[in-house]
């Protein structure tokens, strides 16, 4: 087991207790602790085990959560707890309190003015109530004086959007300094409580779409995290306007519209008031009829034809984002959402009869950028499910969808429905997709398709066996049924038809072959890289070819010789670099395979010599590595590509919401760029650093290690205050100690070198580090075999130690860390001791590092050689402690007198070298202060 498994289960061991009194007991050590987090579920815990949840037990573990609610800054949850307590305990002081400082921190002054109040009457001599009774009536007069003001711009900005003699312009400005206005929580509350404000909603019918969209949008800033104002704004805007605006084919609107009701559902569930982001139980209960009213909404949007393709992406687009984020998976496959969410897909089938070397490719595009948005729906979904349970019922409810489209229908179009159905779900959660397709009777009804005189039909079954063949195991059982349909479709002119065979051609080849020559041997693989690229450069080409054409590419850049082709193809490569601005991750997906594949930076064998050895002896012929995949090749084909401007496809693809696998791609290929310090400059300039952090602390283990990696890499070539501007710099910090605790000794130097570079910058960066816990992984590193690893964390400590808690730690230390540095000082590794002694120099200035330092055995030797060095730096740093051991305190300085120092120290203060100076000022000041000691007699 391993020890991140064994911390979980002894948390959960921890958690396991006899009674709720144990349970708060053990929430009370860890809210002393400051671990707010474990406390809230100890308390939750002695709820559960509560026997009465109207106890007045039951209100001191409410009340208890509320606390600790305060203190992560929940402050909505630490109300609604207070509530709960105070309903048992009407007379509670303490909940009393909690809940006047919950709604103090969330700027509902008026509310915490009467609870403070009512405190004062029940509690008159308390301080503490009299101390917030004083600081709320200061807060309340200044926001009276604030809302003077406010008033009149309110007032003003609401005359002029109302104004039938202002300009659209006009109006929509006006309408966007209200919103800067609602940020400020006087400001939300004065809107929304002004009267003329409801008189903006029935602008919503007539007015412009500009004016409209930033209607829309003051509402979302009034009315985020306020419940009751959202539900009040519901019932004004009305579902058949909302349902309106969704069917317009303006962009903006839509998504204006759409991030409404995504702001709606997230504020009426209660999950935008905590940062786990977990629904609240009790909230969502008490706002059901609203939450139903919602859902019900975005169902009836997704499938109704007034709606447009704009609206009805946009109403998809809420259920990608806000429907997990809120919680609702659940409750939306339960009201049929799954279901309508696949007849979507179904629907844009007809959009698939488009012949797509015909040019017209207006509708043919449809059906590829519906099954883009259904996709990542059904990924999202089936994501946030939590439970075996839950994920059976998608399963089950996906199987009844397709079944009843193909395996019980005999209407081709209802069939062909039903393929592109299944196909969305293969491209979005895979393993469904696959246990589906390969049931017997889904399976004969594609072959059918496949066998049918329908162009449609054929290229709908061609594209789910192109998906079903990403299944190696499952390939492998269906291959020979098959491998001569995709062969014979890859024959047929239609474009739409042959690249899907391609893409299922290389797929059926690569299940047991490692050369895709081995599949396809009376074409090379230049020749189809040149099939490809007709496609994918061509003017009539459709996205949706495109889009294959970039699935082809991942799977044929396998091969030396195609990865060469396609980076000496400057055209293809632009072509492809404009891809990466689309959102549909298919395509992205395919890009980001393809560059890995191009740059050689996916997982390769390691060398074992023994089993070289081994194959030569029996005779045996180990694989080659191409001659187009030697690193020559390879960094030549980086170089092409930077040049080519990869790091801004890079960064476009890194754009939007992307799959964990995508991320680690898109790791490696930047990893891959920043080997060469040449391109990390190209990283930077191109605004490479803002998605390596991004990609750094989300995805795979292994993705946010390489993102990490190349962010060190840059950080050691390049000023981190110019690579990393602005806040980036802090956003490093997290990624790089991780790679700390990593098993590669190259990414640990690595990451201690950044560090060490980025410690330089100022105290924030260092503090920083501190905080991250980063002290501790570099003090860790500074006992590592590895004498690079040694060396590099401990240049990293000397630049931290210029912060004040490092140096804190020394002189609260128990575990030798001076003794360390001291040490360090005198070994002959030159970098070493430079790092060491020079942290020292820093440190010596405190009297209590000086006393530790004289307790160290070798101190007077190590000292000596300091001083006698040939190399100037470690002589400096040597002459500075020596200096500040003096001035420490008699005792210590008579230590550095009675021995050979002081000759040394004679000597040094009369250098005449002006490149040692600072050495001579040094040892002068060493003196003069053993003069002032009365240790040494001064120089006449």
């Amino acid at each position: 087991m391993s020890v991140k498994s064994l911390q979980s289960c002894t948390m959960e061991e921890q958690l396991d207790f006899a009674d709720c009194d144990e349970a708060k007991d053990k929430g009370n050590q860890y809210f002393a602790k400051q671990e707010y987090s474990l406390a809230t579920r100890c308390y939750t815990k002695a709820l559960d085990l509560c026997k009465d949840n109207k106890s007045v037990s039951a209100s001191v573990f409410y009340k208890n959560r509320a606390a600790c609610y305060l203190k992560m800054e929940q402050y909505q949850a630490a109300i609604d707890d207070c509530n709960l307590s105070l309903a048992i305990t009407p007379r509670d002081t303490k909940a009393l309190f909690r809940r006047c400082q919950g709604y103090q921190k969330l700027g509902k002054l008026n509310e915490a003015y009467q609870e403070a109040r009512k405190l004062n009457k029940l509690d008159s001599k308390n301080q503490a109530i009299i101390d917030m009774l004083r600081q709320l009536n200061i807060q309340m007069t200044s926001q009276s004086q604030t809302l003077g003001k406010t008033s009149a711009m309110v007032q003003q900005m609401l005359s002029v959007v109302l104004s039938s003699s202002s300009t659209d312009d006009q109006k929509t400005k006006a309408l966007n300094n209200l919103r800067v206005l609602a940020k400020e929580t006087a400001g939300s509350e004065f809107i929304y409580r002004e009267e003329e404000t409801w008189k903006l909603l029935p602008l919503l019918d007539d007015e412009a779409t500009e004016v409209k969209s930033a209607i829309v949008k003051l509402f979302i800033r009034i009315c985020q995290g306020h419940r009751n104002r959202m539900s009040a704004s519901l019932k004004e805007i009305t579902r058949s306007r909302l349902l309106k605006l969704l069917s317009t084919p303006e962009e903006d609107l839509c998504q204006s519209v759409a991030l409404f009701l995504q702001t709606a559902l997230t504020t009426l569930t209660g999950c935008d008031n905590n940062e786990s982001k977990v629904p609240n139980e009790a909230v969502v209960i008490d706002n059901k009829a609203d939450i139903d009213e919602l859902l019900d909404l975005l169902i009836h949007a997704m499938t109704n034809q007034s709606i447009t393709t704009i609206g009805r992406n946009a109403a998809i687009n809420v259920v990608v984002y806000a429907i997990p984020e809120a919680g609702m998976a659940k409750t939306f496959m339960e009201c049929k959402g799954l279901s309508k969410l696949l007849k979507v897909a179904a629907d844009s089938a007809p959009y698939l009869m488009i012949d797509g070397d015909s040019g017209n490719t207006e509708n043919e595009n449809t059906t590829s950028a519906c099954q883009m948005h259904v996709s990542v729906a059904l990924f999202q979904l089936y994501k946030s499910l939590q439970g075996n349970d839950n994920r059976l019922i998608f399963r089950r409810q996906c199987e009844i969808f397709i079944r009843e489209h193909m395996q019980y229908s005999n209407i081709i179009d209802v069939n062909i429905g039903g393929a592109i159905a299944l196909s969305s779900l293969l491209i979005g959660v895979a393993e469904i997709g696959i246990e589906i397709a390969y049931t017997d009777s889904i399976l004969q009804k594609l072959l059918e398709l496949v066998a049918s005189n329908d162009l449609a039909a054929k290229c709908a079954a061609t594209e789910v066996f192109s998906h079903m063949c990403s299944d190696k195991t499952k390939c492998l059982e269906i291959r020979s049924q098959i491998f001569p349909l995709m062969q014979m479709f890859y024959g047929i002119k239609n474009s739409k038809i042959r690249i899907r065979a391609l893409v299922g051609l290389c797929k059926i080849g690569l299940v047991d072959a490692t050369d895709v020559k081995d599949w396809l041997p009376e074409e090379s693989v230049v020749e189809l890289y040149s099939v490809i690229r007709s496609y994918l450069i061509g003017n009539k080409s459709s996205t949706d070819i495109k889009k294959w054409c970039s699935e082809a590419l991942a799977l044929i850049t396998m091969d030396a010789d195609a990865k060469h082709a396609l980076v000496s193809d400057g055209e293809a490569l632009k072509v492809l670099f404009a891809m990466a601005k689309t959102e549909d991750m298919t395509i992205t997906f395919g890009i980001a395979s393809t560059l890995v594949n191009v740059t050689n930076s996916y997982d390769k064998p390691e060398k074992n010599p023994e089993l070289e050895q081994l194959a030569k002896f029996a005779q045996y012929k180990l694989p080659k590595v191409h001659e187009k995949d030697s690193d020559d090749y390879v960094s030549t084909r980086i170089s092409t590509l930077v040049k080519k401007d990869v790091v801004v496809a890079l960064v476009n693809l890194g754009l939007d919401e992307k799959s964990d696998n995508c991320k680690e791609k898109l790791s490696r290929v930047f990893l891959a760029l920043s080997g060469e310090a040449k391109h990390r400059g190209v990283i930077v300039q191109q605004g490479g650093t803002k998605t390596l952090c991004s990609l750094a602390l989300s995805g795979t283990t292994k993705g946010k290690s390489f993102a990490a990696q190349a962010i060190a890499k840059i950080g050691i070539t390049i000023n981190p205050e110019l690579a990393f501007s602005g806040q980036r710099i802090l956003e490093t910090i997290r990624p790089l100690i991780g790679l700390l605790s990593s098993d590669s000794g190259l990414q640990q130097f690595e990451a201690l070198m950044a560090l060490t570079n980025l410690a330089q910058v100022n105290d924030t960066v260092r503090k920083k580090i501190i905080a991250e816990k980063g002290f501790t992984s570099i003090e860790q590193l500074m006992f590592d075999d590895h004498e690079l690893i040694k060396r590099a964390a401990t240049e990293a400590m000397c630049n931290l130690v210029n912060c004040e808690e490092a140096a804190e730690k020394f002189l609260s230390d128990n575990t030798d860390r001076v003794k360390l540095l001291t040490l360090f000082s005198g070994e002959s590794d030159f970098e070493l001791a430079r790092a060491a002694s020079g942290a020292l120099a820093i440190l010596s200035s405190n009297e209590i590092i000086c006393e530790k330092i004289v307790q160290v055995k070798s101190w007077l030797e190590i000292m000596q050689e300091l001083l006698l060095s040939d190399k100037l730096a470690l002589q400096h740093r040597g002459i500075y402690i020596v200096a500040n051991l003096i001035e420490a305190n008699k005792a210590v300085a008579t230590k550095v007198i009675d021995s050979k120092l002081l000759e040394i120290l004679m000597v040094l203060s009369q250098e005449t070298d002006i490149s040692k100076k600072e050495i001579a000022t040094n040892a002068e000041r060493g003196l003069q202060k053993a003069v002032e000691w009365k240790l040494i007699k001064p120089n006449k």
